[in-house]
């Protein structure tokens, strides 16, 4: 199943508590911080590399290529509330 099929046009799936969104390039420096802060927990299960915002740029991009090319993507997680971003 192509799912960027299934999600073209996808801007948000919204739940109780939490806002799904694909990942976006303006959501670098905001994803970038967020890693920073967890990065003892998450570089393990993080297959690129986070050192600068430039990498997480770099990441999305791919992401955003992949999505094209295979129908694979990613999302990012914000609290529905406060719209911050969660992972």
């Amino acid at each position: 199943m192509n799912y960027a099929e299934v999600f073209e046009g996808l801007t948000e799936l919204t739940g109780d508590n939490v806002i799904l969104r694909p990942v976006c390039l303006e959501a670098a420096d905001e994803l970038f911080e967020a890693t920073q802060e967890s990065r003892e927990q998450l570089y393990r299960f993080m297959p690129w590399e986070n050192k600068t915002v430039d990498d997480v740029k770099a990441f999305i991009e791919r992401s955003l290529r992949q999505q094209k090319e295979s129908g694979e993507f990613n999302l990012v997680v914000r609290e529905k509330e406060s719209k911050r971003l969660a992972g």
